[in-house]
């Protein structure tokens, strides 16, 4: 048996973020766009039940709505997200038809063209707000189109597309055009770090840019004129436009970020565990929703071999290493964030069994708790508070030893990193090509 969609507790996490979401866009009403983001924020803490019936093919439309909306997903809201909202239309009309479905169903139709903003009770595309003024009739956008013809002259291109259209945005501002625009400057001041991703992958060099005479007509790209045309629906047509060029190097930072995560793991792997062979290291979505992942060899004969007490400290560094190596990369501790909480409860798991029922800790002793509480019922009392005291002791420990293995070893994450982000997916064979010195040799 199931629980009635408002019964149940992933639909409950869903809301409350979304409350969040709608908070940060400083939104009057709860849309559909709210909850898809909201859904792929909690899918991504980990607050979705296994069996919630997400599928992978929504990610792409969650981080679609996040764009037009505006949000930076490497910087999901932390607001309060408390409080009674208004709901737009669409999603009255989606709650009324899952009242009594179960949450997969819920998520089913929030994913589904049926329930798109914009759609009557019949699917009918509604197409009212297209008589809304869109992005072509805001008085800045002949201007940017302009600077951005300059730059397509500048950089060879034929026509002006959304990535190009977001770089004009931001050399506009800087040649003081949008100055009576707080909501753009807003905009690019707070995404300047993915429009420097988004040049340094297209390779367009902005120093030395001289503004010279822009086309007396600018072309535009096919991504551009469609995204302007649907411009109309949203609250400032203009933004939403330059939002879905940013989004592209908000991604761009996002894959970084996954590549130096899993070089982490790797390297720190074949450093400390050289005989868990590596079979390949993939920065590409997989079936578990994770962004990417370090695999090992399930033939390999280290991983019959039972665990040691140097095998938990050496894995505990290996687990924290992806955290760490995206710490290094960002220059401080802004590089964290909540894609390295299944690394966390992995190396917290295991540095727990290692205190408390492997016996491998000298202060507890070899004893197992979980038969103390078999057998007495006891679950607190000092020796279970010695335990979690050593927990965070052993969990500081190797995050220490691990930031100076990951300092020492940085020039080989560096190219593995860098490796991943031309050819996202790797196998032993060509991590030992990027990285020879790790490859063991024959004692003498």
């Amino acid at each position: 048996m199931y629980l009635p969609i408002y019964r149940d507790p992933n639909f409950r996490r869903v809301v409350s973020r979304a409350k969040k979401v709608a908070e940060a866009c400083a939104a009057n009403a709860l849309s559909i766009d709210h909850l898809r983001v909201a859904a792929l924020l909690a899918r991504r803490d980990k607050a979705l039940n296994p069996s919630s019936g997400w599928q992978l093919d929504w990610v792409d439309l969650a981080e679609a709505s996040a764009k037009v909306l505006g949000l930076d997903m490497l910087c999901p809201p932390h607001l309060g997200g408390k409080g009674e909202w208004a709901l737009s239309n669409t999603v009255r009309r989606l709650l009324h038809h899952c009242a009594e479905l179960a949450f997969s169903d819920f998520l089913m139709h929030l994913f589904s063209e049926e329930f798109a903003e914009g759609k009557t009770a019949s699917g009918e595309t509604v197409r009212a707000e297209s008589s809304r003024p869109g992005a072509r009739q805001d008085p800045h956008f002949n201007s940017i189109l302009q600077v951005s013809g300059m730059l397509a002259r500048k950089f060879s291109l034929e026509r002006v597309g959304l990535e190009l259209f977001a770089v004009g945005t931001l050399m506009a501002h800087r040649d003081g055009l949008l100055a009576d625009r707080s909501s753009l400057i807003h905009c690019l001041n707070k995404n300047q770090h993915a429009i420097k991703y988004l040049l340094n992958h297209k390779g367009w060099d902005l120093h030395g840019v001289i503004k010279s005479a822009p086309p007396a007509e600018v072309k535009e790209a096919e991504d551009l004129t469609k995204a302007v045309e649907e411009s109309g629906k949203h609250d400032d047509p203009l933004l939403s436009v330059i939002n879905i060029g940013v989004g592209v190097g908000v991604n761009l930072a996002l894959r970084e970020r996954v590549a130096y995560h899993e070089a982490g793991h790797a390297v720190i792997n074949l450093v400390l565990i050289p005989e868990r062979d590596i079979a390949e290291v993939s920065i590409e979505e997989v079936g578990d929703g994770s962004d990417g992942h370090v695999a090992y060899d399930e033939s390999s004969p280290w991983m019959i071999t039972p665990y040691s007490k140097e095998n938990v400290t050496e894995n505990l560094c290996v687990a924290l290493a992806g955290r760490v190596a995206e710490q290094q990369k960002a220059g401080h501790a802004s590089g964290t964030d909540a894609g390295a909480t299944s690394d966390l409860r992995q190396a917290t798991d295991m540095a727990w069994k290692s205190i408390t029922v492997w016996g491998m800790d000298d202060n507890v002793g070899p004893v197992v708790l979980e038969t103390m509480i078999e057998e007495s019922g006891l679950r607190g009392g000092w020796l279970f508070d010695e335990a979690q005291r050593n927990l965070q002791r052993l969990m500081k420990e190797s995050e220490v030893r691990t930031n100076e293995l990951v300092q020492l070893h940085w020039t080989s994450i560096e190219k593995l990193a860098q490796h991943l982000l031309v050819k996202p997916r790797l196998s032993q064979e060509e991590v030992f090509l990027i990285l020879p010195e790790f490859i063991c040799t024959l004692a003498k």
